[in-house]
Protein backbone atom coordinates (compact mmCIF):
# COMPACT_ATOMS: atom_id res chain seq x y z
CA UNK A 1 0.00 0.00 0.00
CA UNK A 2 2.86 2.35 0.88
CA UNK A 3 4.52 1.74 -2.52
CA UNK A 4 1.26 2.53 -4.27
CA UNK A 5 1.00 5.82 -2.36
CA UNK A 6 4.57 6.87 -3.30
CA UNK A 7 4.00 5.88 -6.93
CA UNK A 8 0.84 7.99 -7.00
CA UNK A 9 2.65 10.94 -5.39
CA UNK A 10 5.50 10.67 -7.90
CA UNK A 11 3.00 10.58 -10.76
CA UNK A 12 1.34 13.78 -9.50
CA UNK A 13 4.69 15.57 -9.14
CA UNK A 14 5.82 14.46 -12.58
CA UNK A 15 2.63 15.65 -14.25
CA UNK A 16 2.61 19.09 -12.57
CA UNK A 17 6.36 19.71 -12.64
CA UNK A 18 8.80 19.72 -9.76
CA UNK A 19 9.67 23.42 -9.75
CA UNK A 20 7.06 25.26 -11.73
CA UNK A 21 6.97 29.04 -11.40
CA UNK A 22 3.50 30.46 -10.89
CA UNK A 23 1.97 31.96 -14.02
CA UNK A 24 2.48 35.66 -14.69
CA UNK A 25 -0.22 37.38 -16.72
CA UNK A 26 0.52 40.93 -17.93
CA UNK A 27 -2.13 43.00 -19.73
CA UNK A 28 -4.23 39.80 -20.06
CA UNK A 29 -1.38 37.97 -21.87
CA UNK A 30 0.71 35.13 -20.35
CA UNK A 31 4.27 36.44 -19.93
CA UNK A 32 6.97 34.71 -21.94
CA UNK A 33 10.42 35.63 -23.23
CA UNK A 34 9.06 37.96 -25.92
CA UNK A 35 8.78 41.74 -25.91
CA UNK A 36 5.17 42.21 -24.70
CA UNK A 37 2.83 45.11 -25.61
CA UNK A 38 2.25 48.04 -23.26
CA UNK A 39 -1.33 49.11 -22.50
CA UNK A 40 -2.28 52.78 -22.96
CA UNK A 41 -4.55 54.37 -20.34
CA UNK A 42 -5.99 57.78 -19.54
CA UNK A 43 -5.14 59.79 -16.43
CA UNK A 44 -2.23 60.38 -14.12
CA UNK A 45 0.13 57.49 -13.57
CA UNK A 46 0.96 58.25 -9.92
CA UNK A 47 -2.69 58.10 -8.79
CA UNK A 48 -3.63 54.73 -10.33
CA UNK A 49 -5.12 52.13 -7.98
CA UNK A 50 -3.33 48.86 -7.24
CA UNK A 51 -0.17 47.64 -5.54
CA UNK A 52 2.97 48.50 -7.49
CA UNK A 53 5.25 45.60 -8.45
CA UNK A 54 8.79 45.65 -7.02
CA UNK A 55 11.32 46.34 -9.79
CA UNK A 56 14.91 45.65 -8.77
CA UNK A 57 16.59 46.11 -12.17
CA UNK A 58 15.64 47.74 -15.47
CA UNK A 59 17.41 48.18 -18.78
CA UNK A 60 16.65 48.86 -22.41
CA UNK A 61 17.86 46.29 -24.92
CA UNK A 62 17.12 47.46 -28.47
CA UNK A 63 13.44 48.37 -28.45
CA UNK A 64 12.60 46.22 -25.42
CA UNK A 65 12.35 47.45 -21.85
CA UNK A 66 13.54 44.56 -19.66
CA UNK A 67 12.35 44.57 -16.06
CA UNK A 68 13.63 42.27 -13.34
CA UNK A 69 10.84 42.01 -10.81
CA UNK A 70 9.93 40.41 -7.50
CA UNK A 71 6.43 38.99 -7.22
CA UNK A 72 4.40 36.76 -4.94
CA UNK A 73 4.67 33.01 -4.79
CA UNK A 74 1.31 32.53 -6.51
CA UNK A 75 -0.33 33.37 -9.84
CA UNK A 76 0.35 37.05 -10.57
CA UNK A 77 -1.90 39.22 -12.72
CA UNK A 78 -0.25 42.52 -13.57
CA UNK A 79 -0.80 45.51 -15.77
CA UNK A 80 1.99 47.54 -17.45
CA UNK A 81 0.66 50.88 -18.62
CA UNK A 82 1.50 54.36 -19.86
CA UNK A 83 -0.67 57.37 -20.58
CA UNK A 84 1.62 58.24 -23.54
CA UNK A 85 1.99 61.78 -22.20
CA UNK A 86 5.35 63.24 -23.23
CA UNK A 87 6.47 65.46 -20.36
CA UNK A 88 8.86 68.21 -21.40
CA UNK A 89 11.00 70.55 -19.38
CA UNK A 90 14.72 70.35 -20.06
CA UNK A 91 14.33 66.79 -21.35
CA UNK A 92 11.59 64.46 -22.62
CA UNK A 93 10.03 61.95 -20.24
CA UNK A 94 7.28 59.31 -20.36
CA UNK A 95 5.87 57.59 -17.29
CA UNK A 96 5.19 53.85 -17.13
CA UNK A 97 3.68 51.81 -14.29
CA UNK A 98 3.74 48.07 -13.46
CA UNK A 99 1.07 47.14 -10.93
CA UNK A 100 -0.80 44.12 -9.63
CA UNK A 101 -4.40 43.59 -10.70
CA UNK A 102 -5.24 41.52 -7.59
CA UNK A 103 -6.79 42.88 -4.40
CA UNK A 104 -4.53 44.54 -1.83
CA UNK A 105 -5.45 41.83 0.70
CA UNK A 106 -3.84 39.06 -1.36
CA UNK A 107 -1.60 36.94 0.92
CA UNK A 108 1.20 36.49 -1.63
CA UNK A 109 4.52 38.05 -0.66
CA UNK A 110 7.26 39.32 -3.00
CA UNK A 111 9.38 36.17 -2.92
CA UNK A 112 10.07 35.15 -6.52
CA UNK A 113 12.24 36.89 -9.10
CA UNK A 114 11.85 36.88 -12.87
CA UNK A 115 12.44 39.05 -15.94
CA UNK A 116 9.73 40.37 -18.24
CA UNK A 117 10.15 42.53 -21.36
CA UNK A 118 7.98 45.18 -22.99
CA UNK A 119 7.91 46.69 -26.47
CA UNK A 120 8.91 50.37 -26.59
CA UNK A 121 8.77 50.59 -30.40
CA UNK A 122 5.30 52.24 -30.51
CA UNK A 123 6.72 55.18 -28.49
CA UNK A 124 9.93 55.61 -30.49
CA UNK A 125 8.73 58.54 -32.64
CA UNK A 126 7.30 60.62 -29.79
CA UNK A 127 10.36 62.91 -29.93
CA UNK A 128 12.29 62.21 -33.18
CA UNK A 129 16.04 62.49 -32.74
CA UNK A 130 15.75 63.14 -29.00
CA UNK A 131 16.32 60.97 -25.95
CA UNK A 132 13.12 60.05 -24.12
CA UNK A 133 13.60 59.17 -20.46
CA UNK A 134 11.50 56.17 -19.52
CA UNK A 135 10.38 56.76 -15.93
CA UNK A 136 9.08 53.75 -14.00
CA UNK A 137 6.60 55.10 -11.45
CA UNK A 138 7.31 53.82 -7.95
CA UNK A 139 10.95 52.95 -8.72
CA UNK A 140 14.29 54.73 -8.98
CA UNK A 141 14.72 53.88 -12.67
CA UNK A 142 14.85 56.53 -15.42
CA UNK A 143 16.27 55.06 -18.62
CA UNK A 144 17.21 56.91 -21.80
CA UNK A 145 15.56 55.64 -24.99
CA UNK A 146 16.59 57.13 -28.33
CA UNK A 147 15.36 56.75 -31.86
CA UNK A 148 18.21 55.25 -33.89
CA UNK A 149 18.98 57.10 -37.14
Amino acid sequence: MRKLFYAFLLLILASTGFSQEPAIIVNSIPADNSCMPIRTVQGRMDTMQGKWVGIYHAEINGDCLELSIMYGGCKAEMEFVTNEELLTSQSYKMNFLLKYMMAATDPCKDTMKTKISFDLLPFKNKAPGKVIFISLVGSVFNLGYRQMQ
